[in-house]
């Protein structure tokens, strides 16, 4: 199986997981096909990167696909809130991305790229520290949250990721195991398993009060109006706290199924394949803006 077919096959699997999230009235296992199309693009843009001609120009080209798309998204929202969509796994496959072109540009110089790293952790927690202060004027500044959240994928900022920073360091894994089918099927196992044992564990709410006493903010309103996208990769909701074991792992937080992307990964073959190189720069917008507009009509 090629880079290509797995593309095509993660488009296909994208594509039903946001009819599922945008037209009422579908059925849930339209968002458990969803949960395959994730780790196949990150699986693939591992294998972009690596092979690429110019890394440089491969991860500016990501950065300004999600500029554009968060661009454009703001726009929307300020022309009608109904139209305002909160996907962008550009700036996901981005940070991810920029962590293997890290480690694998300076492999043979561990100082430096210790420090990049560094530099690039420092980077992410005083960027959100700085844009979480900044949301506690909501009540002043019109539109904080959004403008706060738009900013930050200027940024580059781990917060405003779709998938979350767990599903997101599922590229620096396929880094690290790539090559070793064995190690691979081992390692994502693991990877699943521990997000289905994270899944229903309620205690992560609790480092989300000690944030919000650090900012003199109640719970409520981080679960509430925490304007970043799902932290740790645990979307929190006030209704974890009564849910069931079933509940949650098969109506809320179902993201482990994508334990069973496994299968079609460990069947790539290592070649590229026939695959236009903009497709999925064009694709990916266009398809949900669609959607989004079809879903204010019905």
């Amino acid at each position: 199986m090629t880079t290509a077919l797995l593309k095509y096959i993660a488009l296909i699997l994208m594509t039903i997981d946001h009819i599922g999230e945008f037209i009422p009235g579908t059925p849930i296992w339209f968002r458990y096909l969803g949960r395959l199309a994730a780790p196949i693009f990150f699986f693939c843009a591992v294998e972009g990167i690596m092979h690429t001609h110019d890394r440089k120009k491969y991860l500016l080209r990501l950065y300004v696909a999600s500029v554009l798309m968060a661009t454009v998204e703001f726009i929307l929202l300020l022309i009608d809130s109904k139209l305002y969509i909160n996907n962008n796994i550009f700036s996901s496959i981005l940070l991810g991305t920029t962590i293997v072109y890290i480690l694998e540009e300076y492999k043979d110089k561990k100082r430096k790229r210790n420090l990049l790293l560094l530099a690039f952790v420092g980077w992410q927690v005083l960027s959100f520290v700085i844009a979480f202060a900044l949301t506690r004027f909501d009540n002043v500044i019109p539109w904080i949250d959004y403008s706060v959240e738009y900013l930050l994928i200027f940024a580059g900022n781990w917060s405003v990721t779709e998938g979350t920073l767990y599903l997101t360091l599922a590229i620096p894994l396929f880094y690290f195991l790539r090559g070793d089918k064995k190690k691979l099927a081992i390692g994502y196992t693991v990877y699943c398993a521990l997000f289905f044992i994270a899944t229903p564990l309620k205690g992560v709410v609790y480092a989300y009060e000690i944030v919000a006493r650090l900012f003199n903010r109640t719970v409520a309103e981080i679960i509430v109006g925490f304007p970043f996208r799902d932290i740790l990769g645990l979307p929190i909701s006030g209704n974890i706290f009564g849910a069931s074991f079933k509940e949650l792992i098969f109506e809320d937080y179902y993201q482990w199924m994508m334990i069973f992307v496994l299968p079609i990964i460990l069947c790539y073959n290592g070649k590229r394949g026939n695959y236009p190189k903009w497709l999925f720069y064009v694709y990916y917008p266009v398809h949900l803006f669609a959607l989004a507009l079809i879903s204010t009509l019905i």
